[in-house]
């Protein structure tokens, strides 16, 4: 699969500070087991390495919408402490890229997460995917 951004890409990006520092934050993010924690879907299987660097690899199972779902995904950009760029080399996307940054703020951390991604089907129905696995996840951090 091809991680050139075709058309009809879709950016989310979320920001939240956080009470640890960055070396924590950053360290959590980078890591196997950061990724199974954020990830809005219980992974059924995770196979890579416990922390990623650039050039580290992963595949991951689980379900979406009900259906198994595989995942491999690549580190392409790597800066310690800073920031990271993985993306999606074949999965349900059509081109997945993911930016996970860390800045110190105050007493703390500013974590901005950019996801562009797009998907396998047209447009339309990739936006109202996406409308509903957001609002979904939401749903999810409320309980």
């Amino acid at each position: 699969m091809s991680t050139r951004e075709p058309k009809n890409v879709q950016t989310v990006m979320r920001s939240v500070w956080l009470a640890q520092p960055p070396e924590t934050v950053f360290a959590f993010c980078a890591s196997a087991d950061g990724f199974q924690a954020q990830n809005p879907k219980p992974v059924l299987e995770y196979r890579g390495e416990p922390h990623w660097v650039e050039g580290s690899e992963f595949f991951v199972r689980y379900k979406q919408f009900g259906i198994p779902t595989n995942w491999h995904g690549k580190v392409t950009a790597y800066e310690t402490g800073r920031y990271f760029r993985d993306v999606m080399l074949s999965g349900m996307f059509r081109f997945w890229e993911h930016t996970h940054s860390v800045e110190p703020e105050k007493e703390g951390t500013r974590y901005t997460s950019s996801t562009a991604r797009s998907s396998k089907c047209s447009s339309r129905i990739s936006s109202n995917c996406a409308t509903s696995l957001l609002v979904e996840h939401s749903q999810d951090e409320r309980e």
